[in-house]
């Protein structure tokens, strides 16, 4: 990353105390992202990740992982998948491609994970066009990955973002080619 007061947080399983520094760090003034205590304890047991996006002292967006989802999702994940929970980029920095930019460090940072999955229930801009589904899918394409519909084994590339083209919301599975 470069430039400026940026940072990114990793929290998980070996620094949970960081949760502390977060919710209470005088230096992060916006409330953005830090009403995240009920996955505490899930953070601890090693089901959760939070990556959290920092400039200067805002929460710019963050990214809620589950690693183990036996009580999230309707079956339990493999080893080497993970679940993208949620994609929160704070509503004054929004269009600013920082979805990339979150997506990119969680590949960056979990080099041994092969699959990731997620549910796109993004809103549409004006020309029907998901914003948040392009930056996945473009995102994971460009670190190699192909996205597929979760329950077939369709692949799928951007036009799958355009409201004509499918539901509203979609389960999309990225897998590591």
């Amino acid at each position: 990353m470069n430039g400026g007061n940026r940072k990114f947080i990793l929290i998980n399983s070996k620094n949970v105390h960081m949760l502390d520094y977060i919710q209470n760090a005088d230096n992060i003034t916006d409330e953005y992202g830090k009403d995240v205590e009920e996955y505490r304890n899930y953070i601890k047991n090693g089901d959760v990740e939070i990556l959290y996006y920092i400039e200067n002292t805002v929460i710019v967006g963050f990214v809620i992982l589950k690693t183990n989802n036996k009580l999230f999702f309707e079956r339990i994940l493999n080893v080497n998948e993970y679940y993208i929970h949620y994609v929160g980029i704070n509503p004054l920095y929004r269009g600013k491609k920082l979805c990339r930019l979150l997506i990119r460090e969680i590949i960056n940072t979990h080099k041994n994970i092969n699959t990731f999955i997620l549910d796109d229930a993004s809103e549409y801009n004006i020309d029907g066009i998901s914003p948040a589904c392009m930056c996945y899918i473009k995102e994971f394409n460009d670190n190699q990955f192909k996205a597929y519909e979760y329950h077939k084994n369709v692949m799928i590339d951007t036009d799958t973002c355009k409201l004509t083209s499918r539901k509203h919301s979609a389960k999309i599975r990225f897998v590591k080619i």
